[in-house]
């Protein structure tokens, strides 16, 4: 691979692009010039001819000529400088999957689309196989290539110089034949078959943790869990305080009481089920502001919303922040609680914070539109019984205590809407004379102990009489009662004779369930995150230049699939990118980008 000597630009942020192009070019041609060092034999001592330029050779380095793929060398720095990492014998399938996904492919079987004989210019030896590429992907998904790649990752978008986080899970419908465990996936709005996959990411948006499984553990077990992985593969130190902002998912006073003892962690969350009973008009009140950038960095909108500062009153040592900000299109007024240990952090950095969390929600959407972050890449599974092991079991409440509480309060539902229709019968034509004959001695029945506060009979007589279809729809209603009734008490009776808790593995083997081996999707997964980073990376300056947050990515995603003419000048490696766009404006503005 041809070696690119130029400087990788600054980690958290980028304020200069490291191409500096040859010349100007015209509206759909941009060029890039880079150092080249190419590792022929005594290449500084070859004369630039057009002999010695041509370097088209078994070596895998460029060469002169029209070249797919061009526009991938707008990422040259970084996939120099992960080149250069020393994550050894799987650099050179990192660095192909890398690159696939920037050109757009989501998973291998894509990746077929793409031309070899252009990739085989600036990565060593591709493998055009799709087989063969599987096979390579299993043989390297494995714990210490996923810690390498996220430490890079994260060194990369300048995690260490980071305070604040965001932790949210993803859930990925599984539509399989797999018998797996099920959790809430907000695609069906229901408890379904999911993989779920854990995320932290930095408050501009950069992805820098991922762990897929199962829910076996709930999300207040994994967070605590993740969040010692995260520091272990950053490298943080453990005297460092982060603050990790989380959905409102991680709601618990437990929770909340177990940060507040930490010394290295403070949690901001959503209080659940907030009842918009604490703002006192007679509290001292605060001001803060939001701006909100449309559709360029000049067309902002200035949002002003009003807080008081409280002591959650679950626990002494959680400070609770009550916003009030206008709503949707400037109409109403919302209000919302903030949770929060951090006793000494500026309440506005929090509900800034708080507020701003839709850019991790954001990326999800973006992560699987643009890299594929839904892919399943293995279908391989285990039997629970044979990774017991590497689970820490547990007692929870059993699925069949589980299922005959929903039975129990299905009945219910239906038990109080019968007796509410005889209690309107009752009501209006008072006890009816021939209840007796109607129940047959079921009164008994009708006055147990369940539903005896329900159906307390009245004993006052009306002087309206009922119908013969309202007489026979009481005898139909009074037939329900019965029958529900004593449904319940089966049910209940048998719930008595369940047990509420059991061991969750001993169930989950006994039931067959699947655990997913998500091993192959997780390697793929942190290749994916680091391709988005790259992107944004790379991104920066051109948005900046650009100025239209409308379609900036589209047009940017152009650039960088684009093809392209490769030169060697002097030295350089010069490579014109050739885009289809033919608006003007898009070509000028691109243009100077380039020569950022």
């Amino acid at each position: 691979m041809a070696d690119f000597s130029s400087s990788v630009p600054p980690c958290s942020s980028v304020e200069k692009h490291p191409f500096q192009p040859a010349v100007s070019s015209p509206k759909s041609k941009f060029e890039l010039t880079f150092d080249c060092v190419s590792n022929l034999d005594n290449a500084e001592n070859k004369s630039d001819t057009n002999k010695n330029r041509n370097l088209s050779e078994t070596n895998n380095l460029l060469v002169e000529g029209f070249a797919y793929h061009a526009g991938v060398l707008i990422f040259a720095p970084y996939l120099f400088l992960f080149k250069k990492s020393g994550l050894g014998d799987c650099t050179a399938h990192v660095m192909q999957w890398l690159v696939a996904v920037l050109l757009g492919a989501k998973n291998i079987e894509q990746s077929k689309l793409l031309n070899y004989r252009s990739l085989n210019l600036f990565l060593d030896n591709p493998v055009k196989n799709i087989n063969i590429q599987r096979k390579n992907l299993k043989e390297i998904a494995n714990q210490d290539n996923f810690t390498n790649l996220l430490r890079l990752n994260a060194k990369m978008v300048g995690v260490s110089k980071q305070t604040d986080f965001y932790y949210d899970p993803h859930t990925k419908h599984y539509t399989g034949l797999r018998k797996i465990l099920k959790s809430w996936c907000s695609k069906v709005r229901m408890a379904d078959k999911v993989i779920n996959t854990d995320f932290i990411h930095t408050i501009s948006g950069f992805p820098v943790y991922i762990k897929n499984g199962d829910t076996f553990d709930d999300m207040r077990i994994r967070f605590f869990r993740d969040i010692k992985e995260f520091r272990k593969i950053t490298e943080m130190p453990d005297d460092k305080i982060i603050r990790i902002c989380v959905d409102r998912g991680i709601y618990s006073a437990e929770v909340f009481g177990e940060i507040a003892l930490m010394q290295n962690l403070h949690i901001v969350s959503w209080e659940k089920n907030y009842k918009n009973d604490k703002w006192e008009e007679n509290k001292t009140t605060k001001t803060g502001s939001l701006i909100m950038v449309k559709n360029n960095k000049t067309d902002t909108k200035l949002i002003t919303y009003q807080y008081q500062e409280l002591q959650w009153d679950r626990n002494e040592k959680i400070r609770q922040l009550i916003v009030r900000i206008p709503g949707k299109n400037g109409t109403g007024i919302v209000e919302v609680s903030i949770l929060t240990d951090d006793l000494s952090g500026e309440a506005t950095e929090i509900i800034f914070l708080m507020f701003k969390r839709w850019v991790q929600e954001n990326d999800f959407k973006y992560l699987i539109a643009h890299f594929g972050l839904d892919q399943i890449t293995s279908y391989l599974f285990d039997d629970y019984k044979d990774v017991s092991d590497t689970v820490t079991d547990k007692d929870h409440i059993s699925g069949a205590y589980k299922a005959l509480t929903k039975e129990i309060e299905k009945i219910r539902g239906k038990l109080k809407t019968v007796l509410h229709k005889k209690h309107e019968f009752d009501a209006k034509f008072g006890i009816y004379k021939d209840i007796s004959e109607l129940t047959k001695g079921k009164n008994d029945i009708l006055l147990n102990e369940f539903t005896e506060e329900l159906a307390g009979l009245k004993t006052e007589k009306s002087q309206l009489k009922p119908t013969s279809k309202q007489e026979l729809n009481y005898k139909d209603n009074i037939d329900k009662i019965i029958k529900l009734t004593n449904q319940y008490v089966d049910k209940y009776k048998e719930r008595t004779l369940t047990d509420k808790k059991v061991s969750k593995l001993d169930e989950l083997k006994q039931k067959g369930t699947k655990k997913l081996d998500t091993a192959q999707k997780q390697l793929m997964d942190i290749i994916k995150i680091m391709a988005r980073n790259i992107f944004y990376l790379a991104f920066e300056p051109f948005k900046e230049k650009y100025n239209n947050y409308r379609d900036d990515h589209v047009v940017f995603r152009e650039i960088t699939r684009a093809n392209g003419r490769i030169e060697i000048k002097n030295s350089q490696i010069v490579v014109e990118i050739l885009t289809k766009m033919e608006i003007p404006k898009q070509g000028k503005l691109s243009q100077k980008y380039l020569r950022l």
